[in-house]
């Protein structure tokens, strides 16, 4: 269709783990928005490994704008056992918000998170615990 333009976002979602286990995700990009809340033209393919979604964003030629991503993600929490006899110690959420493959900066970037289901608590990385019910948000910063 000519030239576009806009923004590629490639998001893994099959993963071989560290102990040489597959593991997949599920993804469902609810929305694609402006910095202004405006719907922006977007087409997702799956290629391999990654999910592509390429944007067109108005008038971004050498321009700064803001593109907001939202989806929901399945089956991304990794169970541990620590060892201890429970069949399951720990949960843990391990999400790269930018990933690696951009060609210009990035300037500003926001994760929030809401737990699907009833925890008991939650460990961010900074060693902060707190109780969490479902729909509460998870802090991913400290």
């Amino acid at each position: 269709d000519g030239s576009w333009n806009g923004v590629y976002r490639f998001i893994p979602v099959k993963y071989v783990l560290d102990d040489g286990k597959r593991h997949r995700i599920s993804l469902d990009v609810e929305s694609v928005m402006d910095g202004q809340g405006n719907a922006l033209r977007h087409e997702i393919k799956r290629e391999g490994a990654l999910v592509n979604i390429k944007t067109w964003v108005p008038g971004a030629s050498n321009a700064t704008r803001t593109v907001v991503y939202r989806y929901r993600v399945g089956n991304a929490l990794r169970h541990f056992d620590d060892g201890d006899g429970m069949e399951w110690s720990h949960d843990e959420l391990y999400w790269g918000v930018t990933g690696e493959e951009w060609e210009i900066p990035i300037h500003r970037v926001q994760a929030p998170a809401v737990c699907a289901a009833r925890t008991t608590s939650t460990t961010s990385a900074g060693g902060r615990s707190a109780s969490r019910r479902r729909g509460d948000s998870c802090p991913a910063r400290d």
